[in-house]
């Protein structure tokens, strides 16, 4: 589910819990954060740096971002 950072991290505040953000700038990568999310019910925020848009390209990036966050079934990210 895509949210913004400010309502995790609200919620995150109130539920007294630290909320992991990952640099993204790849597949494989983008892979083993979500299949960690999902399986431990955990939020995460997704984020990339100018090193990665340069490897990877900022549309690549923020595709692969929004289809992930379409997933709620961690077999969809089994290795």
């Amino acid at each position: 589910m895509l949210v913004t950072t400010k309502q995790i991290l609200l919620k995150a505040q109130k539920g007294r819990y630290a909320v992991p953000a990952f640099n993204i700038n790849n597949l494989e990568i983008l892979e083993a954060v979500m299949r960690a999310s999902i399986a431990s019910k955990s939020p995460v925020i997704l984020q990339t740096s100018e090193g990665a848009i340069e490897y990877g390209g900022m549309g690549n990036l923020v595709a692969l971002m929004k289809e992930a966050t379409k997933c709620k079934d961690s077999r969809r990210y089994s290795a």
